[in-house]
């Protein structure tokens, strides 16, 4: 059986828009792989609530006890995860199991990881940088992150972006290192609401428009303006 080991600083939509895409993304394959893949996602912390929407999506949800609560997963947490794992029980074979990282926020800890327990390193390309961190920040904050998500990203023996334009950007990153694989993500599954058969039937708009339109002046040919008004102004009309 393989394993898929990754790693974010929540489970959900906490903390930002990387963990939404992970827990989706998870949740997702372990709908179809779970019967051939064992899905772990190692957080920072968890709630029985998270664990257990975790499980039911064939996820097993494992926290850093005692880690911060950072924004970004450096390779101590890499290190660190491993002996986790192993305490734990967690049984992994190098030559079946990826550790995966999200862009420079999680990237960095999947590299160790795999580095040091054997393994293949992935990175999804979340962010471009380069794009818009200067007006976010400033011009020398780009430069350096831009420099971080250049190294993860070469470092990591697989890359993803999500979606087209990303994988573009990655591809500026690394040049022709490595090939650049695009995920395109799916849409969410909405339940439809029927349509109305009137809009705005018996509403206030309705009931207001008809109000206004009653308190229009109207003359003898039945449009809302006086004749005499048009009489008045025919050589205007007229030109």
């Amino acid at each position: 059986m393989y394993t898929l080991i990754t790693f974010a600083t929540q489970w959900g939509s906490q903390l930002g828009g990387i963990n939404s895409f992970n827990a989706d993304f998870l949740k997702a394959f372990g709908v179809a792989y779970h019967h051939s893949v064992k899905i772990i996602c190692i957080v920072a912390n968890h709630t029985p609530k998270a664990e257990k929407e975790a499980a039911e999506n064939h996820v097993q949800l494992i926290a850093i006890h005692g880690q911060p609560e950072s924004k970004r997963f450096d390779s101590s947490i890499g290190e660190s995860s491993i002996a986790l794992l192993k305490n734990l029980g967690v049984d992994f074979h190098p030559d079946a199991t990826v550790w995966l990282g999200h862009d420079v926020i999680t990237g960095e800890a999947a590299i160790a990881a795999a580095k040091i327990a054997g393994g293949t390193s992935a990175v999804i390309h979340h962010m471009s940088y380069s794009d818009y961190e200067s007006y976010a920040e400033d011009s020398q904050s780009a430069q350096v992150k831009i420099a971080q998500q250049t190294t993860v990203l070469n470092n990591a023996d697989l890359a993803f972006a999500v979606g087209p334009l990303l994988a573009d950007a990655a591809s500026d990153r690394i040049g022709n290192s490595k090939p650049v694989h695009t995920l395109i993500p799916g849409l969410a599954e909405i339940d439809a609401q029927n349509a109305p058969r009137r809009i705005g039937h018996n509403s206030e708009e309705e009931h207001e428009a008809e109000r206004h339109h009653d308190q229009l002046p109207r003359g003898r040919n039945g449009h809302g303006f006086r004749a005499e008004v048009l009489q008045d102004h025919r050589g205007y009309l007229d030109g």
